[in-house]
């Protein structure tokens, strides 16, 4: 549990000791001879400092950080954690099945010491020799065959999304076991199915004849699936001109987009007469969801281009000292029925560090000019001062601080309120398409970039947002936000349900908005120990009245 708790709260025996997790490895980075190797991420972090004991390690080998006066919640202490930005390593990005955790960021990854360690305890522990304090016992080494038949005993799973898909379903878990992404996440995460289902619920009000509230679900950019929708984005496109852009529906960072100012730029998604009716995504013209429904593979094969959306660009964002910017929004999602959504105060806007210029949309060497990816940056920029100084970020405070001072508190408040209802809107258009499974949870990155004239825009849904960081305040950040959702998910069975704010996080829409809920918590400040402090004190109290109230009952 977050330290802050296990200093007030006490048991006997204690509630965690009983925990076990589960962690796939989720990053993969290049070591100093070159060789490619899985490491742990910020999460296996996280997991270790809450003394669970990590499920399939040899029995003497104890989770960092367990036991012990509560309070030495982990091996990585705040001062080794600090040095994540200055151990930096080259991150290969998807190398494997385990690697999609972080596939919308190829972050400048850093892999800090206590990664490092508790990369080596496992390894030592499950192909070598564990030391204890009653000194050195030898483990036979686990393979996968024996990983998987055993018991399938760990309370969380934090899954890469491919053992979801193809895992998940064999499993019966108990009651009690959580897993990090719903079955079918790529209704929100891939791109064409987002537009697809948000054009589908908007469809479905205004033929109910709720005009204003279908107005609401106006969260996206003009959008098209190519090659499906091509003659409906030809029809768009010689009416309203401009410039268009881009993006497949099944790659990330920054790969495969492209600007659009000519028909003739995308002849080949032009569907053949043949095939104008039927096929599937990615699959000539129409249809559904093709063979890969989670969609994390390029969708195309020799029937058909690859799957693309067309989206009209904003031709007029914000700038900030002539620098394009948008923003990634950490949002929780405890269960879909009914749809429960935190919040999180965190989060950073991504900058280009390449002046911006509209004239430059047909000059393809000037991409990154539009492209906030931190893949596209760090390619450019790794050794660039500035990037190496903020990895190329501010943090959302710092951006919301601006903003008021730019454009006043009132208009600062509406647009925050606006990222929110974004968030809202685009989890309510999936809610009936998702499978509601008890035993899932996510946290969605939601990337958002905001108009010249003050108009928040959803750019798209990462199921995966990196875990990785490339700063000192990147990875604290992370570190904390990941605590805090493993403090909601309440394995300790600690909480009351009836909460609104744990730690760096705040309730805003549980079956409906949160009563008294009228201003966004994002951007200000996140005095997540001080609120976990208080949290820890209504837990204590609540135990003591059930203490008194049975001593009384007796």
């Amino acid at each position: 549990m977050s330290e802050h708790l296990r200093r007030i709260v006490h048991r006997d025996p204690p509630a965690w000791t009983g925990i076990k997790f589960r962690c796939a490895k989720l990053h993969r980075v290049v070591d100093s001879t070159g060789e490619a190797t899985s490491h742990y991420n910020t999460i296996y972090d996280v997991l270790k400092s809450r003394g669970w004991k990590e499920w399939g390690a040899p029995a003497n080998v104890t989770a960092m950080g367990a036991g012990g006066g509560g309070g030495a919640a982990s091996s990585t202490t705040a001062s080794t954690r600090g040095q994540q930005g200055q151990q930096q390593q080259t991150d290969v990005g998807e190398m494997g099945n385990n690697s999609c955790a972080d596939n919308d960021e190829l972050q400048n990854a850093t892999t800090v010491a206590s990664q490092q360690q508790h990369t080596s305890a496992v390894t030592n522990s499950t192909a070598a020799s564990a030391t204890t304090s009653a000194g050195t016992a030898t483990a036979a080494p686990l393979s996968r065959a024996d990983r998987d038949g055993m018991k399938q005993d760990w309370h969380i799973f934090w899954a890469d999304k491919d053992w979801i898909h193809s895992e998940l379903e064999k499993l019966h878990l108990e009651p009690h076991q959580k897993v990090n992404h719903f079955r079918n996440h790529y209704e929100i995460t891939r791109k064409d199915l987002l537009s697809k289902n948000v054009k589908r619920h908007k469809r479905m009000l205004e033929r109910e004849g709720r005009w204003e509230e279908a107005a609401k679900y106006n969260v996206l950019p003009v959008t098209f699936v190519l090659p499906q929708e091509y003659s409906m984005f030809v029809e768009e496109f010689r009416r309203v001109g401009g410039v268009w852009i881009m993006k497949p529906v099944g790659r990330s960072q920054g790969t495969g987009i492209f600007m659009v100012t000519k028909l003739s730029q995308i002849q080949q998604w032009k569907p053949a007469e043949s095939s104008a009716i039927g096929g599937g995504y990615g699959r000539g013209a129409g249809g559904g969801r093709g063979n890969k429904d989670h969609g994390d593979a390029m969708l195309h094969d020799e029937e058909g281009p690859e799957a693309y959306i067309v989206q009209k660009y904003i031709e007029k964002p914000l700038l900030i000292g002539g620098r394009k910017f948008d923003l990634r929004i950490y949002a929780l999602v405890t269960g879909y029925q009914p749809l429960t959504v935190w919040l999180s105060r965190e989060g950073f806007a991504r900058f280009s560090l390449t002046r911006y210029s509209a004239d430059s949309v047909r000059d393809p060497a000037k991409l990154s000019s539009h492209l906030t990816n931190v893949a596209v940056q760090k390619n450019l920029f790794s050794k660039d001062n500035t990037y190496q100084r903020t990895g190329g970020k501010w943090e959302i405070p710092r951006m919301k601080q601006y903003l008021i001072n730019k454009i006043g508190r009132e208009r600062t408040k509406d647009l925050f309120l606006q990222f929110e209802d974004i968030i809202i809107y685009s989890l309510l258009a999936v809610q009936k398409v998702i499978i509601a499974d008890r035993h899932c949870f996510e946290m969605y990155g939601f990337d958002i970039m905001i108009d010249a004239d003050y108009r928040a825009i959803l750019i798209e849904v990462n199921a995966s947002p990196s875990l990785t960081a490339n700063t000192k305040a990147d990875y604290d950040m992370k570190f904390g936000t990941l605590d805090d959702l493993l403090t909601i998910l309440d394995f300790e069975k600690y909480l009351s349900g009836s909460e609104t704010r744990v730690g760096g996080f705040d309730l805003i829409y549980k079956g409906g908005p949160v009563p008294g809920h009228t201003e966004s918590m994002l951007g200000t400040r996140n005095d997540r120990q001080e609120s976990l402090k208080k949290l820890a004190q209504e837990v204590q109290l609540r135990a003591l009245v059930g203490v008194n109230g049975k001593a009384e009952g007796g």
